[in-house]
């Protein structure tokens, strides 16, 4: 399979989640991935560009890559206006953030680049049910 690449940029909002997982799920609707996958990697995108809304951050850029091992889905966002996040939401929803992420993604980083931050989320492609 030749490797598939989606990029897209967006304006942060309270929208902006339900925008990307929206986004994820055209986008591999056109590739041979299980639905169950698909729905796993449009949540994984939607809590990175939550967690970048969440800090301040004004843009996104989203970079969606498919190849036959994996799925990864990677978010740039900056300038961060704050470490803390400015929502006012508790500090629960980065326990549970973090919780979502380690039990869907098979490999996941994140940490300050320049003004902002990268955070990416890969996940092993499954062989097809029968």
């Amino acid at each position: 399979m030749e490797p598939c690449r989606a990029i897209r940029g967006i304006v942060l909002s309270p929208r902006a989640p339900s925008e990307i997982r929206r986004w994820v799920g055209e986008v591999l609707e056109l590739t041979d991935i299980d639905r169950d996958l698909v729905i796993e990697v449009a949540t994984l995108a939607s809590e990175l560009v939550a967690d970048a809304t969440d800090h301040g951050s004004d843009e996104a850029s989203i970079r969606l890559t498919v190849d036959d091992a994996t799925v990864c889905v990677e978010v740039f966002d900056a300038p961060r206006r704050s470490m803390i996040p400015l929502s006012g939401r508790d500090e629960g929803v980065r326990t549970l953030r973090h919780l979502v992420l380690r039990n869907i993604a098979d490999g996941w980083k994140s940490g300050e680049l320049g003004d902002g931050h990268f955070a990416s989320c890969q996940v092993t492609r499954r062989a097809a049910p029968n």
